[in-house]
């Protein structure tokens, strides 16, 4: 793997992470609009990641257990 493969697949992590700067979403998104390819590989690794947030959301929420105590009160 090329050492700028390596640098957009971070850059891809820390954006979906939510822990991308200004500069490394803006230096993304040029990357993303040089190449469609660049998109597709994007499109995958977003697709992978939430499927790991949904598992992780999955085994750790219990909503049979949860519910009760997030739903709203009752207006009196």
């Amino acid at each position: 793997m090329k050492e700028a493969d390596k640098y957009y697949e971070t850059l891809i992590t820390r954006y979906l992470s939510g822990e991308s700067s200004v500069d490394e979403a803006s230096d993304l998104l040029l990357w993303l609009k040089d190449h469609p390819a660049n998109i597709n590989l994007f499109m995958e690794m977003r697709k992978t990641w939430v499927m790991q947030y949904a598992h992780i959301v999955d085994q750790v929420t219990e909503l049979d257990e949860e519910w009760p105590q997030k739903s709203p009160r009752p207006l009196l």
